[in-house]
């Protein structure tokens, strides 16, 4: 945790600035969204400000190697590679709001989480109706298309398909050995994800 905003990046494994027109390398305008990584690895995104209206920017960090994080946002994807995987907290600020005429905020929505937190969810909830087992068979009950993602405790990504279900309660089986994970799971029919467990025994 950082003692004030000005050492707000200490001890962060990434984070990503939006810099508005009097931020660093953003000239008079709005810069894009850059990503940052704890071993100075940087990457720039095409996302960047709206001076004249409110912008929704969804931004997910995932562990996708031992030492390296994924940032989507935007509907980009971009890799860096970093000194450390362990992560806790997540944080927001807001540097110097004033728009010339006064002052704008920017918000958080409930939606935000570390997937690393969401154990207490209940496994046996049926969303976009997926099940799973304690032998590793994850049940589809519908037919679509789906995006899959496993985590282990740590919050580390250890999976990550793209499953074209051809029909109902067809059953995948990825081969996760014993343990708790995490599963991630999106719908066609669904804007959005749900997180269940799933204990292999």
């Amino acid at each position: 945790m950082s003692a004030s905003c000005a050492d707000k990046t200490n001890n962060s494994i990434a984070y990503c600035v939006l810099a508005g027109p009097n931020g660093p390398n953003s000239g008079n305008d709005w810069a894009p969204w850059k990503a940052h990584s704890n071993d100075s690895s940087t990457a720039t995104f095409t996302a960047t400000g709206d001076p004249d209206n409110y912008t929704d920017f969804v931004i997910e960090f995932t562990i996708s190697s031992a030492n390296e994080i994924t940032i989507n946002l935007g509907g980009e994807s971009k890799t860096l590679t970093v000194d450390y995987t362990t992560a806790t907290h997540f944080s927001a600020w807001l540097n110097d709001d004033w728009s010339g005429t006064d002052n704008k905020n920017i918000y958080i929505k409930p939606t935000t989480q570390l997937v690393q937190n969401t154990l207490s969810i209940d496994e046996n909830t049926d969303s976009a109706g997926v099940f799973v087992s304690t032998t590793g068979d994850i049940y589809f009950g519908e037919k679509g298309q789906y995006e899959l993602e496993a985590f282990n405790v740590q919050g580390k990504r250890i999976l990550n398909k793209s499953l074209d279900i051809q029909r109902r309660n067809q059953k995948i089986n990825f081969g996760l050995t014993k343990g708790l994970y995490l599963l991630k799971v999106k719908n066609e029919s669904s804007a959005n994800s749900f997180v269940k467990k799933m204990l292999i025994n």
